[in-house]
């Protein structure tokens, strides 16, 4: 029964459940012990029966005490965190753990697919570059770091940048951490905002002083694509949008946030004629009394592999002074790109952004 415990003290010393291993050694002589008691026939049966179920009623005590409260406890499973990814991150989506590759927990209990980070791999660039890499048709949603990890804060920028995340975490929990893709960052902050009680265990941090989803754009896998933007064809390279992105879900068709001033960088095909695109700002931005929006343009630009772009086609929409711009828009039309162009569709703001709150429904380019 010792023998393991010498050859492995760490393992035992950290992870009761080796003793079950040896255990068996020690049942041995406790039967014996037990029995040895019961046949001493100088004390009375009465001690020796006393004596016998002594260590029976030591052992029920500290079950009582140790086990039974955590047996007791009435749970859904997982931790609060893992609350959080069931309730606001697509279950089609993959989630990345660093620092917990022994534990199936956290996935098995949020429901979702995870890319387990191999302890001491994250200073490993080919590994991490490949292990991203391979998730290329999938959408990365978040990033679940532990305390001990984030010590080694240039391989968690690393992961952050390559599959696509806020760089900054989103809440905590007893110092694990938890980034999100700028998909899922803003609804999840709101959430944890209005909904403190339903989960009180999780800390909210601070928010950047500007949102950097709205600041630049976000490079996005062909994965992440279909599940984010299932009615934009082709798929979404990158997008910028202002105030974070967002899947109103308020009909039949998804609706999504187009607020001035924001782009969508779209995989062109080289042989790419033909677009359709239906758009519109909602009714609260201009049938409103006082200050109302002064009209968006929605555009398309041609943009160069450097960076320059062309314009290809506008849309000066203006609800509040024009009836046939109010509701939603349909543009079509012909497009003409010189080979190593890419189309990007955007919504640019007249005078000012004030109540620019545009939208679109579906993008289509072939």
């Amino acid at each position: 029964w010792l023998f393991g415990q010498l050859a492995f003290p760490y393992a035992y010393a950290y992870q009761d459940y080796y003793f079950y291993a040896g255990a068996a050694f020690l049942v041995f002589v406790f039967g014996w012990v037990v029995t040895g008691v019961l046949e001493l026939s100088w004390l009375p049966k009465s001690v020796r029966v006393g004596l016998a179920l002594l260590p029976f009623a030591t052992q029920a005590w500290s079950y009582h005490s140790y086990y039974y409260q955590m047996q007791k406890v009435q749970s859904h499973g997982g931790s609060a965190i893992s609350r959080v990814l069931r309730d606001w991150v697509p279950a089609e989506s993959i989630i990345t753990v660093m620092g917990y590759d022994w534990s199936a927990i956290l996935p098995y209990y949020s429901g979702h697919r995870a890319l387990m980070i191999r302890n001491g791999m994250e200073f490993d660039e080919t590994y991490i570059k490949g292990a991203i890499a391979d998730l290329k048709d999938e959408e990365i949603a978040a990033l679940v770091v532990s305390k001990e990890v984030q010590a080694n804060g240039k391989e968690v920028a690393r992961v952050v940048e390559l599959a696509g995340l806020v760089p900054e975490p989103v809440f905590s929990l007893q110092g694990t951490v938890v980034y999100l893709s700028p998909g899922y960052n803003n609804i999840v902050r709101e959430q944890l905002e209005f909904e403190q009680n339903r989960y009180p265990e999780i800390k909210l941090l601070e928010a950047p002083e500007h949102d950097l989803a709205s600041t630049r754009g976000y490079h996005i896998s062909a994965g992440a694509s279909k599940i984010s933007f299932p009615t934009v064809s082709p798929g979404v390279e990158r997008y910028r949008i202002v105030h974070g992105y967002r899947n109103f879900k308020t009909g039949p068709v998804p609706v999504y946030n187009f607020h001035t001033d924001s782009d969508l960088w779209l995989r062109t095909p080289a042989d790419a004629r033909q677009f359709r695109w239906k758009y519109g700002l909602f009714d609260s931005a201009w049938d409103r009394e006082g200050s109302k929006t002064d009209g968006v343009d929605f555009v398309i630009h041609a943009e160069k592999p450097d960076g320059s772009r062309r314009e290809v086609w506008r849309d000066e929409v203006n609800p509040a002074e024009v009836e046939s711009d109010r509701g939603l828009q349909t543009g079509e039309g012909e497009l003409v790109l010189e080979p190593d162009e890419q189309v990007v569709f955007s919504s640019r703001e007249r005078s000012n952004g004030a109540y620019d709150w545009a939208y679109f429904t579906s993008i289509e380019v072939w």
